[in-house]
């Protein structure tokens, strides 16, 4: 991912910038105007935030930390709360949503033999494939903390795909 020279310390990939900068624009519009003197403290604090997470830059999971800072008066915190959420989702956060989904299906699947037999090749399907498509997403590189994140959702991943694979392999008699 490109990054830009920023006050974050560091460099910053361009994402994070765009998104800091998108939401000092909503947080504006919604009338919680910070000085540049804030902004410049709260990057030091997202910088902070990715050497604790033994990230080499700031990612989009550290903006979350910004809720502490981005207010001036108490009943101001929902409302950055609300803008926060807005935060286009990191690799970490859609991953979860892929390996949640298809765990939901695992968990939903037919408990009938027969329903359960014709289900198993598409069921098997979808966990292979949401496996595979973090796999993917992870390739790019994530912090330690953010592999730690996702990594008990993947082991959880992995036991359904153990279980679906050894009913297919009963039922078509795979060695």
């Amino acid at each position: 991912m490109p990054r830009a020279r920023t006050s974050c310390g560091s460099r910053c990939p361009i994402g994070v910038v765009e998104e800091l900068l998108r939401l000092r624009t909503a947080l504006k519009a919604d009338g919680l105007v910070l000085s540049d003197r804030r902004w410049i403290a709260l990057t030091r604090v997202l910088k902070a935030a990715a050497w604790l997470d033994d990230a080499p830059a700031v990612e989009l999971d550290h903006l979350s930390v910004l809720k502490y800072g981005l207010w001036n008066k108490p009943e101001d915190r929902a409302r950055v709360v609300a803008v926060l959420q807005t935060v286009d989702r990191s690799v970490v956060a859609q991953a979860i949503d892929i390996v949640d989904e298809a765990l939901r299906g695992y968990a939903n699947r037919p408990t009938e033999p027969a329903a359960y037999q014709s289900a198993l090749p598409q069921l098997a399907d979808k966990v292979t494939e949401a496996g595979k498509r973090v796999q993917d997403m992870l390739k790019n590189g994530v912090s330690r903390r953010a592999h730690a994140r996702i990594q008990p959702k993947l082991d959880e991943l992995k036991k359904a795909h153990d279980a679906l694979t050894a009913d297919l392999s009963k039922r078509y008699a795979l060695p």
